[in-house]
């Protein structure tokens, strides 16, 4: 009987990306760009066990003082450094105005739209609320602010992707094409919410969410999922109009896990 060779075979048939075990360590949102020819070399050897029981079983291994590292988190890569110093020495600052969403009256100053991005607390200086970027224009140094982390200008519910990355499609797998539901999230740490997507003629997607989000930003990346399946990515080129844009005055109620 003839067999075929294993590479052979997971080139016809692919291989799913799953979520690990342990959801707060699960990493598929960064490797939701992955290629299949990748992942079919690649082996996950923890995805099965919590981030808990690993340190537990190099403890028992002789290894506690690695099992009780303090864990990086944060841009570790630029130390202690503060971040607005750190962009600072590879980008001149350019000066622009922070501008009330509503009042479209300018309410302080800032060095560079490249230091800000949406929904940033602003830390402006004696003012009766706290402020949140909800508007970025590069072009103008412009940044629209809106007072209060629940205003409804922070918060969209439609925006658009360049093409998906889909991780497994081969032969006897075709991925959705026209329109596909999905779970998605564009933070590693944000709960899965659902979205409905449609093509576009230039082969990105118009995503619509089930619930409006906070600060979907442009440039981050939409990751799908089903079920415990991630299915791929797509970056998110922009957003449609926010909920004040759509006539929406009251705050919006954010859920715990997404404040």
């Amino acid at each position: 009987m003839f067999v075929l060779p294993q590479h052979v075979f997971l080139f016809l048939i692919g291989v799913s990306l799953l979520c690990a075990a342990d959801k707060d360590k699960d990493q598929t949102f960064f490797l939701s760009q992955i290629q299949q020819w990748a992942l079919q070399r690649t082996i996950f050897p923890l995805g099965n066990l919590t981030k808990k029981t690993v340190k537990e079983i190099a403890a028992s291994a002789g290894m506690e003082k690695l099992a009780l590292k303090k864990e990086s988190m944060g841009i570790c890569f630029i130390g202690s450094r503060n971040f607005q110093d750190f962009i600072e020495e590879y980008i001149e600052p350019r000066q622009g105005n922070f501008i009330d969403i509503e009042t479209d009256t300018i309410v302080g100053t800032h060095k560079g739209t490249h230091y800000w991005t949406l929904g940033q607390r602003c830390n402006l200086g004696g003012l009766a609320a706290a402020y949140f970027v909800a508007q970025i224009n590069p072009v103008t140094q412009d940044i629209h602010v809106a007072a209060g982390t629940d205003h409804p200008a922070l918060f969209s519910e439609t925006f658009q992707t360049g093409p998906v990355h889909w991780i497994k499609q081969n032969f006897y797998y075709e991925p959705p094409v026209e329109k596909f539901d999905a779970m998605f999230r564009f933070q590693h740490k944000h709960p899965l919410i659902g979205c409905s997507c449609s093509l576009r003629d230039d082969g990105g997607y118009n995503v619509t969410l089930a619930r409006p989000m906070r600060a979907v930003t442009p440039g981050q990346y939409a990751v799908f999922y089903c079920d415990d399946t991630c299915l791929g990515s797509a970056r998110i080129l922009s957003l449609g109009p926010s909920l004040f844009q759509l006539g929406v005055n009251s705050r919006i109620d954010i859920p715990l896990e997404l404040s």
